[in-house]
């Protein structure tokens, strides 16, 4: 990703318990690496995670 590639943040719904966990670039999985693209490896990104029904609701 570059200094100019668009970002999206993503906010918990109001109410959803949210577990958030630190990642190293070189730590994320996979799915994520492939959207934050190539870079130096000890970047941390803080990540954000929420139960979702199998509708996509967030679980609250």
């Amino acid at each position: 990703m570059t200094e100019n590639a668009p970002t999206e943040a993503f906010d918990p719904p109001e109410g959803a318990v949210v577990t958030t966990r630190h990642f190293r670039r070189r730590e994320l999985p996979e799915m994520l690496a492939k959207m934050v693209g190539d870079g130096d490896p000890d970047t941390l990104f803080r990540v954000k995670f929420w139960p979702v029904d199998d509708d996509g609701h967030p679980l609250v």
